[in-house]
Parts: structure tokens; C-alpha cells; sequence
């Protein structure tokens, strides 16, 4: 009976539970109030981190070394230790009997070491003696060269992201593109080169090359001359009445569905080496058709398509107005240049066979240049015949037979940049791979146009400003001369297949189109090059300014 009495004193009763119907914990009743009323609360976010449940010491040290924990957790702790400090600390004193001891934070670029002496050399050995660390200095230098590479690498990007260029030509909103070639795609393109090209007509005469030149140096340079009584020519295709004349005669081989493309050798360059190009160009491109039921495409440039570009690619490009002035600039020292190197007063070299320079007045002093009309069979409908242009002839010593040449120039505005006259003599080969890298589109076409015109060298010269202040008076550093399909190779990785790969497949986009006239512009922002259609109209209305303009 007792037993039985003192488990029923001891059976467990449930508690009351509280219900609340708008939301989780206890319902706000007024008893609840009483009991929780004075005690300090504080919101929290959900996203915040706590390191404690309840840290009864104080020190939130740790506080500023995670930066992921939220600001409420921060707030709340410091008001839970505020409101709880009188009571809690009244006759309570903590001593510490232990010396802290602080680590060094260790990163993977800084290393803390407790030496005795530390000097000034790379040894660690200085004034104040006592051995060192070895090649310290440039540990601890390291954490900043990284910085600056860091900040740099984040600079170039934005500044090649945000530049924003304009285009050669304006869009007008009549235009229709009916093509487009994507860089990147014309890139990869291969191709079998075609066969040996057929010289239809040859026209013009030759100054010889003067070899002194070879041996110009930095320590003997030779002032650049002047050459405005010579008459430069540069006719685009449509108005060479050699080729006109070629237009008209039948297609050859007999071939009645045989497509002719005409152009110059500066336009097929541009083409084959459009994938190096980031400023905008564009060239007109005329289709009629043949009563052979074949094409007739025409390929016509502007004046400012022969200027070349100077520091295109390089990481700080020049301005536009900058960029303008130097493109004239280097096209004048090239037309210098190849007056320059020629013997004066000599005869000239002639062959049998070969016409008068086609667009000589009488009486004219023409710049020595030989025209090559030259024809290459692309597809077996599709036949080229361009302009293609040499600049002298030269006695090869090794065979005794006669070679032509190209000559081009590269051209120092700035010493602060490039600094040839240091470093030309004692590191040619590094002077040369950075005029690569920034003038990767100027030297692609340099290269094309002496493959196209069959020259068996070319010269390239290094010419810098007398002045950097003055822009008309140049000096010849050296004279460096190259096997063209070599250089192609083997210094610039400008593969010949994928040249002509790339100018057949612009081709075979135009023979597919109507007749008519149309625009191919490289997009000034984009790597795309956009083949738009142009109204009669609209042709109509440039003709009428242009004739209103003159």
C-alpha cells in the first residue's frame, strides 16, 4: 500500500503547451511578457555565422578576422557584454599568469624569421652584421612585384575592353549585309596553294640596288633623302586601263563558265592577312555579269587602305588623330626608302618584252617600278589576275643572275619606347620580335605583297627620326634583308596555305551573289568582317557628293 501511494504522489504530468496561430514560439500572453520583458534581444539574420553560443569572457578579437559574420552578431555580443558587465564584474578580477605569446601570420610570399642582423646586401650581410638570410631582399620584394603584375594584367584588360573605335566608312541604314566572315573561322581555314602564276603583261623599268646599304650601321647612319620630284602611282583596279583591257578580252583556256577576279596586290595582302588587322578597313567590290553566264568581281580600294599601320597590335596602340599621322608618315619614309637605296645615274634594267609604265605622263620622272599583271587559277572556274608591283633589280652575287626586290620600312617616332639605337646592334633579333607583336597586320602585308609579286628578297630597313620632335627628317639605321616565303614561315607564323584559303573563300561568297555593287568592312569593334549590299541609289548619291565635293 505504500509503495502504490508514492507512485501515484510520483506519476508525471504534461505541461501546458501554448499555441501560437501567427507564427513560431510562445503566444505573446501576458505572463510571458512579464518573464521575458526584461530581457535584452537582439534580431539576427539568418545568413550569419556564429563562432559561440555564449561567450561569457568578452574578447571578440576573432571578430575582425571573419569578415563573414553578419553585423548583428557583432551588435548582439557587444550588448549582451554591455548589459551584463555591472552585475557580473562587481568583485570579480581576472588574472592572467601566462605570457601570450602573438604568431606571425604566414602567407605563401612573406616568410618572418628572427635573425640577429639584418643588412642591406642580398646576403643579408651589412652594417649591422651577424649573418642573414640569403637572397632575402628578393623574397620580400616578391609580394609587390606580384601586386604590380596583378594590377597591371587588370588595367590592360579594362583598357582593351572599354576601347570603343570607329568604323572606315559609314553604315548606312540602306545597306544590307548579306555575308559575314568571323576572323576566328578564317583563322583555321587550309587550302592547296595554287599553281605557279602566269605573267600576262609586264610593264614598266627598274633602278638597280645600290649594296652600300648593307652595310650602314648605327655607328655611320645615312640621312634619309628627299624624293618629291619622283612620281609615286597607286591606281586602284578599276581605273588601271590594263586591266581594263584584260576585262574585256575572252576568258583563257576556253573556258565559258570561268569566273575572273580582279585586284592589286595591296588589296589581295589586306585579305590574306585580314586576321592580324583591329583598326577598321573596308573595300568596294563590283559584280557584273559576263555573257558567258560567268562573274566579273572587282576588288577597288580607297587612298588611306595603302597607308599601313603603325603599332596596330601593340599593347598602347596610338590614338586615332595619332594613329592617322604616323600611317602618313611611315608611307612617306617607305616611298623615300625605295629611291633612297638605288643607284643614281645608272640605266636602267629592261627585258624584252616589256611595256611602258602604264601610268607614266610624257615627261614624267616616275619612282622605278615594274608591274606585274599576273594570273593564278584559284578553282577550275575561278581565274585571278592582279597588279602586282617590284621596286629594283639586284646582281645576286652567289649565281650572278638577276633578282627583284621589295624594300619596306619600319619607323621610330619615339626612342623612349623602342630605344634602336642601343639595342638594334647588340639584340637585332629581340628588336625585330617586338615590332612583330606590334605591327603584326603592317608586316603581314609587307610579306604578302612580295610572295604575290615574285620578288626573291626583301629588304627591310630600320629608319628612325633625326628629331622625335620633328616628323619629316629621317636616318637609315640598317638595312636587313629576308627570303619573303622564309620570313613568312619561319618569323612572322604566316602560313601561305591559309592565305590563300582565306582569299578563296571571300571569293567564292562573292561569285554567288547578284550583280551589283557591295561593301566589305572589318568590323571596328569585332573580329568580323560584314559583306554588305549597297542600292544603286545610294551609289548614286556618293557619286553626285563626291563630284560636288571636287
Amino acid at each position: 500500500i505504500f509503495f502504490r501511494a508514492f507512485v501515484l504522489e510520483m506519476a508525471f504530468a504534461l505541461p501546458t503547451t501554448h499555441y501560437h496561430p501567427d507564427g513560431w514560439g510562445p503566444p505573446p500572453t501576458k505572463g510571458m511578457d512579464e518573464m521575458v520583458g526584461d530581457i535584452p534581444y537582439m534580431p539576427y539574420n539568418k545568413a550569419d555565422r556564429f563562432g559561440r553560443v555564449a561567450d561569457w569572457t568578452g574578447m571578440y578579437q576573432n571578430m575582425r578576422y571573419n569578415p563573414k559574420q553578419g553585423q548583428y552578431a557583432q551588435q548582439a555580443g557587444a550588448y549582451f557584454s554591455g548589459a551584463m558587465r555591472d552585475e557580473d564584474e562587481t568583485g570579480f578580477q581576472y588574472v592572467e599568469t601566462s605570457q601570450r605569446t602573438t604568431q606571425p601570420r604566414f602567407t605563401r610570399f612573406t616568410r618572418h624569421f628572427n635573425q640577429r642582423g639584418r643588412g642591406r646586401g642580398t646576403d643579408g650581410r651589412g652594417a649591422g652584421g651577424g649573418g642573414g638570410f640569403r637572397h632575402g631582399r628578393g623574397r620580400m620584394q616578391l609580394p609587390q612585384r606580384q601586386s604590380k603584375y596583378r594590377t597591371a594584367m587588370r588595367q590592360d584588360f579594362q583598357r582593351r575592353t572599354w576601347i570603343h573605335r570607329s568604323a572606315s566608312v559609314e553604315v548606312r541604314p540602306t545597306w544590307k549585309v548579306v555575308h559575314q566572315f568571323s576572323l576566328a573561322d578564317l583563322s583555321k581555314l587550309d587550302c592547296p596553294l595554287p599553281e605557279e602564276p602566269k605573267d600576262l603583261k609586264i610593264q614598266g623599268s627598274l633602278d638597280w640596288y645600290d649594296p652600300t646599304y648593307d652595310r650602314v650601321n648605327l655607328r655611320q647612319p645615312v640621312k634619309l633623302g628627299d624624293c618629291s620630284s619622283k612620281s609615286f602611282h597607286s591606281v586602284t583596279t578599276t581605273e588601271d586601263p590594263t586591266i581594263r583591257e584584260i576585262a574585256q578580252e575572252e576568258p583563257l583556256e576556253g573556258a565559258a563558265t570561268n569566273h575572273r577576279i580582279f585586284a592589286t596586290d595591296a588589296i589581295l595582302a589586306g585579305l590574306m592577312s585580314a586576321t592580324r588587322s583591329v583598326n577598321s578597313w573596308d573595300l568596294s567590290v563590283e559584280i557584273m555579269d559576263d555573257e558567258n553566264d560567268a562573274k566579273l568581281v572587282f576588288f577597288d580600294k580607297r587612298d588611306d587602305f595603302d597607308l599601313m599601320p603603325v603599332n596596330e597590335t601593340s599593347r598602347e596602340p596610338p590614338q586615332a588623330e595619332m594613329a592617322a599621322a604616323l600611317a602618313e608618315e611611315l608611307a612617306l619614309v617607305n616611298q623615300r626608302m625605295s629611291q633612297q637605296v638605288l643607284k643614281k645615274g645608272g640605266k636602267k634594267h629592261t627585258a624584252p618584252g616589256w611595256g611602258p609604265n602604264p601610268f607614266a605622263a610624257r615627261g614624267e620622272d616616275v619612282a622605278s617600278a615594274l608591274y606585274k599583271y599576273r594570273q593564278w587559277k584559284l578553282d577550275r572556274n575561278i581565274q585571278l589576275i592582279a597588279r602586282c608591283q617590284l621596286d629594283g633589280a639586284m646582281r645576286n652575287p652567289a649565281s650572278n643572275k638577276i633578282d627583284y626586290y621589295k624594300v619596306y620600312t619600319l619607323n621610330e617616332y619615339d626612342p623612349r619606347l623602342t630605344d634602336w639605337r642601343k639595342k638594334l646592334e647588340s639584340a637585332a633579333g629581340a628588336v625585330l620580335a617586338t615590332e612583330i607583336k606590334n605591327n603584326a597586320f603592317t608586316l603581314a602585308k609587307y610579306t604578302a605583297r612580295a610572295i604575290l609579286a615574285g620578288a626573291n628578297t626583301m629588304k627591310l630597313g630600320y629608319v628612325a627620326r633625326s628629331n622625335p620632335q620633328n616628323r619629316l627628317e629621317h636616318v637609315i639605321l640598317q638595312v636587313q634583308q629576308y627570303d619573303p616565303l622564309h620570313f613568312a614561315r619561319q618569323n612572322i607564323a604566316l602560313n601561305p596555305r591559309n592565305m590563300w584559303a582565306i582569299l578563296k573563300n571571300i571569293v567564292d561568297a562573292c561569285v554567288k551573289l547578284p550583280e551589283g555593287k557591295y561593301v566589305l568592312l572589318k568590323d571596328p569593334n569585332k573580329q568580323m568582317i560584314h559583306l554588305y549590299s549597297v542600292p544603286a541609289e545610294a551609289d548614286d548619291d556618293d557619286d553626285e557628293g563626291a563630284e560636288e565635293a571636287g
